[in-house]
């Protein structure tokens, strides 16, 4: 009787051991957020004007059960803060109030990926060919971000011994105004008055390579 006692025992404390391991298990690849700041309210629904049901401490950590992405200035997630509470915390798209632990769909589906990044630029040709500083489009870029953006530029002219070349820096705004730039020559078959263009030396030095 003794030995079908301890038998049991030794089965139920092996089922127990593998619960708690397959919990921490769990745990270690969850879908988080730590928080970055003092602390961040939690709201009932995800908006800035809603109840305010607590407030979530630097340094917690807490499971992400749902996100919100719609808001411009906000990525919502919603978090059990305690037993069978929920509540909403936001983080600021350009400046995260968090750090993200696991995101399972970042890879996968563009709609869970919060928009922090900056945008990509990228063109094929070395040089961009154009009549005159009024016929300057965009056409040839190719620009990778998941919201909104707008692109600017500025023409600079760079002055070497023999020659002279001329470049255009695209900037690139998105509507959370993360912000990248790129550099490319620029030819001209009419080339702008100096008026109307800027000194490459004032931002940086001058390339002067081979004629071009």
């Amino acid at each position: 009787m003794k030995k079908v006692i301890i038998l049991i025992l030794v089965i139920a404390l092996g089922f127990g051991g593998f619960k708690i391991y397959q919990s921490i298990q769990e745990n270690s690849t969850a879908w988080k957020v730590k928080i970055l700041e003092d602390f961040i309210n939690i709201r009932e629904e995800h908006t800035a004007y809603s109840n305010k049901l607590g407030e979530a401490k630097k340094g917690e950590t807490y499971k992400v059960k749902e996100i919100y992405l719609e808001d411009k200035k906000y990525v919502w997630y919603k978090i059990e803060f305690d037993k069978e509470k929920f509540g909403w915390i936001s983080s600021g798209r350009k400046n995260p109030y968090v750090e993200e632990i696991n995101n399972p769909n970042k890879e996968t589906d563009k709609e869970y990926v919060t928009d922090y990044a900056s945008p990509i630029i990228k063109y094929d040709e070395e040089k961009y060919y154009t009549r005159n500083i009024d016929t300057i489009t965009y056409d040839h870029l190719n620009i990778t971000d998941d919201s909104e953006y707008k692109v600017t530029s500025k023409i600079y002219k760079e002055y070497c011994p023999d020659y002279h070349q001329y470049w255009i820096i695209y900037t690139v705004t998105d509507k959370y105004d993360n912000k990248s730039s790129k550099t490319q020559a620029i030819i001209f078959e009419e080339e702008p008055s100096d008026d109307k263009v800027l000194n490459l030396a004032d931002i940086r030095s001058t390339i002067c390579e081979s004629k071009q």
